[in-house]
């Protein structure tokens, strides 16, 4: 349960005397060691101070309304990720507390000032104004270090701190996300908080919370307590090939899950956890999902009498294999990055298209990730030979038709002498990848459809036919119609490379990836560079999500990139940050 040893050691460290925290340790909380260890806090204390019952009661008196908005918010949240969710004041003090533990006493009627309690998330996000998480022996006090937490401030119209929210685990780690969850929270109450009362209509829909739902790991499904559906996150409803989740409540479980109603009654009739419980080994399917996913944690939520949650939570499951059997074919999770109901449409026609010998063509706008389809294509195809690219649009003429075709000894003044094997016989067994299709000659076109119709080539100065085993994808982000009434692209080349055909979504139309596309480069720019891991604030993340991203994802990664290059290197990247590296890509 707690962090790495990396981080333990870094901290017995500096509690033991050390000068400066080690470099494992992010900025903002070596910053708050050292303001700690200025106020003298004792690393190894467990003090907690007296509670002032008649403060507490002015100060729920003062934020009743505030309490009363916030409050089935607040259950919500703590029921679901079986967490400690509390409001605190612009003093710091905690004046309300929703917990899944019983009499669970800590916290409420508490100062968390850092000088008084240490390095906490409920601390930082006082001193940062900003969503900060805090985890495990990143506190400064050994009495803390049990905890994962995260916090969003209340931030006045002039920016100052107004007050926070306070989520805080004491089993598990919270998700990875979850100072962004805490964000989402902070603004949803601020947005309820200044309605009238008769406007707090959405607090009866579950859909109020859909955008922290979008914020989950692995799959989600709501239903009522009589299992009707009220919502499921982009996972599940990826597994449908549906874009919107149907009417709330008009279809129950079994509806959603392979076993119909016979599955929808044994997942209904399981204990609810507690946050310490786990479920039954259970997996199921959803949908024409071939992929199976593991129940994790049932959890449920009762506001009233009428209005009870229940929320079922899976995650991807595989199957141990034997020695014995046969390798499974490799995880397309390996090769791509995204889970939006639109990327997962691209996942499904990858799983069916793959183990098929066919052409594809993948079409969509330069930078959504053709190559990368290409790849996850070849990878989950089985075929033995190698996967090889070939970009037209980068070749002059005469090279591209060397390379592809290859040329006999002495073909040409300046061919090498020993002859030159092509790209359609060197990627025999496996696949060929032909980018920037549109852009290969109209004279070549016709070798390339006699390629594909005869499945032989012949060298360029010979006379021998070889045969070859190929499949070719190509790609193009050109306007395919446009071109075919142009008669710069072949009819009968068109359709023999387009047994199959594909259109990638751009970028802008999968928001919900992009904070995984964020983290994603930023551990592999991290390591391909040599250079520490920078976390991205929630805000720079918010940064990302605002622009519409013409360059798609080539474009995002150059963004993470150079922020991690020109302001990264262990410090955290912030909103500014992201915001002028996409003025700088603009210009």
């Amino acid at each position: 349960m707690l962090q790495d040893n990396a981080m333990a050691h870094a901290w017995r460290e500096y509690a033991a005397g050390a000068e400066h925290p080690a470099k494992v340790v992010r900025p903002e909380i070596a910053r708050s060691w050292a303001r700690c260890r200025k106020a003298a806090i004792n690393p190894w204390s467990n003090t907690r101070r007296y509670v002032d019952e008649a403060r507490l009661d002015g100060a729920r008196n003062d934020h009743e309304r505030l309490i009363r908005v916030a409050d089935p918010v607040m259950r919500v949240v703590s029921s679901l990720l079986a967490c400690n969710v509390s409001l605190m004041d612009k003093q710091g003090y905690v004046y309300h507390l929703v917990s899944p533990f019983s009499n669970y006493s800590l916290t409420v009627g508490q100062e968390m000032r850092e000088e008084l309690v240490g390095t906490c998330n409920a601390a930082l996000v006082q001193v940062e104004n900003k969503p900060v998480r805090c985890d495990y022996f990143e506190h400064y006090r050994v009495c803390s270090q049990a905890y994962s937490g995260a916090s969003a401030p209340f931030l006045y119209e002039d920016g100052t701190f107004g007050g926070a929210i306070n989520l805080n685990s004491p089993l598990l780690p919270l998700p990875p996300n979850a100072e962004i969850m805490a964000s989402v929270v902070a603004r949803q109450l601020r947005k309820l908080f200044f309605l009238n009362h008769k406007a707090w209509q959405p607090l009866s829909s579950v859909e109020f919370f859909a955008p922290l739902f979008a914020l989950l790991e692995g799959a989600l499904v709501v239903t009522d307590g009589q299992g009707h559906v009220l919502t499921v996150n982009d996972e599940v409803l990826g597994t449908r090939k549906q874009s919107s989740v149907p009417p709330y409540g008009t279809e129950l479980l079994g509806r959603w899950v392979v076993g119909g109603e016979k599955t929808a009654r044994k997942l209904m009739a399981l204990p609810v956890n507690d946050p310490l419980g786990l479920p039954p080994d259970t997996v199921v399917e959803f949908g024409r999902s071939k992929q199976p996913y593991r129940l994790t944690a049932v959890r449920q939520c009762s506001l009233s009498a009428k209005q009870v949650y229940r929320f079922f939570l899976f995650e991807r499951y595989s199957e141990p294999t034997s020695a014995s059997k046969e390798p499974a074919p490799a995880s397309l999770q390996q090769d791509v990055v995204g889970k939006s109901p639109d990327w997962r449409e691209v996942l499904d026609f990858v799983d069916h298209v793959a183990p098929l010998k066919v052409n594809t063509l993948l079409l969509g706008e330069s930078g959504t990730g053709k190559e990368v389809i290409a790849r996850a294509i070849h990878n989950r195809s089985g075929r033995k030979g190698p996967f090889v690219a070939v970009n037209c649009g980068a070749l002059p003429r005469d090279l591209l038709a060397s390379e592809l075709f290859g040329y006999a000894p002495g073909a040409f003044t300046g061919a090498n002498a020993e002859g030159l094997l092509g790209k359609f016989e060197f990627s025999s067994g496996g696949t060929l990848f032909l980018d920037e299709i549109g852009e290969m000659p109209p004279d070549m076109q016709v070798g390339l459809l006699r390629v594909l119709q005869e499945r032989e080539v012949t060298p360029l100065g010979s006379n021998q036919v070889r045969p070859v085993d190929i499949r070719v994808i190509a790609a193009t982000n050109q306007d395919v119609a446009a071109m075919l009434e142009a008669r710069t692209f072949r009819n009968d080349l068109y359709h023999r490379l387009s047994q199959v055909e594909l259109t990638l979504p751009p970028l802008r139309q999968r928001v919900g990836d992009i904070p995984l596309f964020v983290e994603h480069f930023n551990r592999e720019v991290s390591t391909d560079l040599g250079i520490p891991h920078s976390p991205f604030s929630a805000e720079a993340l918010e940064a990302f999500l605002s622009y519409e991203w013409p360059g798609n994802v080539r474009e995002l990664r150059n963004v993470v990139e150079r922020c991690l290059i020109f302001c990264g290197q262990g410090s955290e990247v912030l909103p500014e940050d992201v915001r002028n590296h996409i003025l700088r890509r603009r210009g």
